[in-house]
């Protein structure tokens, strides 16, 4: 629960913004507070989903950013329709709410427009995870299985068995050990879910229930698809031996590439409010660098870190927080860019 000075301010903010009435300064403070409900309800409930946004550039600050601009979208006129739409379906006029009242219903409707934001990037991002999900979800309930949320998000739960709740969480590692083996030659999603139940019932000491991202990483792993796991990366002068290009292609195919990971740090960052303009304008000159040293040395000489702070003072605290995942996903995607660029040349 926040301050009760935050809860007033809460309240009286959205209210003006419902009137369009709410300055820049308030405006910013109602979305500071807005964060601060969204990101810990993120970190507790969406963590295998944070893990994959981070593998495409985006971290926990961009994903609440994304959750609130979904909130305040607003039409030409200026009215921040989802908004109102929130504030009709409440069951008393604002002004009657008390401020805890109003902060618990602002706080289960950000959570509500973060499930369906997460819900769609998920199905974009992680479409083989997502139709997996989906079956798991159409599948369910069996006689044994059923699904329910807890602080965690949503879990398969065996029937029944509230008692073991006050044991700890089963560890996924040795979980998954047992149901590689269980579950070989099994083909249909029922099948696969049958042997979860017997395992989650036999003696782990622990909760008989196992999160449904848990459940789609070992479908994943049994079924051997997208894995994500880190690979060695191709050397980068072995790109180029192999496509037999000379100092003039590539620096007109370093020119392409670099053009279009510049749009992509002004639309996917600037744009959308996730970086300031300084923010940006490091990140577009660290990826120049690390670009330029990859193909002229065929690899870097010091840290993203190092590239980074050359433009812009950062904690290193601050740069694992808001630029790593970034930057190692702009850089990915510029190897792939140059591959393509290569390989499919005329």
């Amino acid at each position: 629960m926040i301050s009760p000075e935050k809860l007033y301010i809460l309240k009286k903010h959205v209210s003006s913004a419902l009137n369009k009435k709410l300055p820049m300064t308030e405006c910013a403070e109602l979305i500071n507070i807005s964060k601060k409900v969204v990101i810990p309800y993120l970190t507790t409930t969406k963590s295998s989903f944070l893990k994959l946004s981070r593998i495409h550039g985006l971290d926990i600050n961009d994903l609440a950013i994304d959750v609130i601009a979904e909130v305040f979208r607003q039409d030409a006129e200026g009215n921040m329709l989802n908004l109102v739409n929130f504030a009709s379906k409440l069951w008393t006029d604002i002004s009657t709410i008390t401020d805890e009242n109003f902060f618990r219903a602002y706080q289960s409707y950000l959570r509500t427009i973060a499930d369906v934001h997460i819900a769609r990037s998920y199905a974009e991002l992680d479409p083989n995870g997502f139709k997996i999900q989906r079956n798991i979800k159409e599948t369910l309930p069996t006689d044994t299985l059923e699904l329910r949320k807890n602080i965690l998000g949503i879990m398969i739960f065996v029937k029944g068995s509230e008692e073991y709740d006050s044991l700890p969480y089963l560890c996924y590692e040795e979980f998954e050990k047992d149901f590689l083996v269980q579950a070989s030659g099994k083909i249909t999603t029922r099948e696969i879910l049958d042997v979860i139940q017997i395992l989650l019932v036999c003696d782990y000491n622990a909760r008989k229930e196992i999160s449904l991202s848990d459940a789609v990483r070992l479908f994943k792993k049994h079924f051997k698809v997208d894995q994500l796991l880190d690979h060695e990366e191709e050397p980068f002068e072995q790109l180029f031996n192999d496509s037999f290009v000379d100092k003039y292609e590539i620096d007109q195919i370093c020119g392409k590439v670099l053009d279009t990971m510049r749009g992509k740090i002004f639309i996917d960052y600037f744009s959308k409010g996730k970086l300031t303009l300084e923010q940006t304008k490091a990140l577009d000159n660290a990826v120049k660098d690390i670009v330029f040293d990859l193909v002229n040395l065929g690899r870097n000489h010091i840290s993203f870190y190092e590239y980074l702070t050359k433009y812009i003072m950062i904690e290193r605290e601050d740069y694992e927080l808001k630029f790593k995942s970034k930057l190692e996903y702009l850089i990915k995607q510029a190897r792939e860019s140059f591959r393509n660029y290569l390989y499919t040349r005329e």
